[in-house]
């Protein structure tokens, strides 16, 4: 059986629980290298360290190697594939995220951008999530959808994959678009002990819209089944583009 070049990354650094027990499902299937931020990144979107060396360094966990990065789950993509594989990933595994990364949020995650970046480089990246804590089975499912993929799919499509876990055992798959979750609009603000103004962003989900839209990632993660949302990083609205067109066709510089 061929031998893949996993790249394995996350954007919860070092102590994942999901982390182990996807790399001893992927090292079944692949050559792998594991390389994550040094400390907790999440809603980190797509960041780049630009400004600032990255440093990495090299530990052990569970015996496996891992590389720490000061930087972004980006970075870590970036610096994988360029870097430590030489340009011979077949894909990167993002993950697995505590907890899901649905509908809007796949705009903040670090976990996604991962799966993204993997794309810019072209190189297959697919981003995983879940929201139960049976990372065990969900690594199996993983490895079983990676070699679907890696087997039957065209190399280096420019498209990624969000794949949503439900709690428990999965139904089945479900092939998803993102779906819609709400959150509080607030902003709380505390005063320090000397007291100075801070603020926390951070607010509670209010609902998820899954009636209004029953074929997406947040409906089919609701009822049981394992989301899997293809996403592309042309984010340009075309519907608009003629709209747009003929509102400015009469504006004059």
């Amino acid at each position: 059986m061929k031998k893949y070049n996993i790249l394995i990354t996350n954007d919860d650094g070092l102590f994942s629980y999901g982390l182990i027990p996807l790399i001893k499902e992927m090292e079944k299937i692949g050559n792998i290298c594991v390389i994550v931020p040094e400390k907790e990144m999440s809603a980190i979107s797509h960041s780049l360290s630009l400004y600032v060396p990255v440093r990495v360094r090299d530990v052990k966990l569970d015996s496996y190697n891992i590389k720490l990065v000061s930087g972004t789950p980006a970075d870590c993509v970036r610096l994988g594939i360029i870097e430590f594989q030489k340009f011979k990933t077949d894909i990167v595994i993002s993950g697995i995220n505590q907890g899901p990364n649905l509908g809007q949020d796949v705009n903040y995650s670090g976990t996604v951008a991962a799966a993204r970046e993997a794309v810019f480089l072209n190189t297959t990246g697919i981003a995983v999530s879940a929201l139960g804590n049976n990372y065990d089975l969900v690594s199996k499912f993983v490895r079983m959808i990676v070699e679907y993929i890696m087997k039957n799919s065209t190399p280096h499509r420019k498209y990624f994959l969000n794949i949503n876990f439900p709690k428990g055992k999965p139904k089945g798959i479900k092939i998803t678009s993102l779906g819609e979750r709400r959150y509080e609009d607030v902003v709380h603000k505390k005063k320090d002990p000397i007291g100075l103004p801070y603020y926390w962003l951070k607010s509670k989900l209010v609902k998820n819209s899954s009636k209004k839209k029953p074929s997406s990632d947040v409906s089919a993660v609701e009822n049981g089944y394992i989301s899997i949302t293809p996403l592309t990083f042309d984010i340009t609205n075309y519907v608009e583009i003629k709209m747009l067109g003929d509102f400015f066709k009469d504006f004059k510089i």
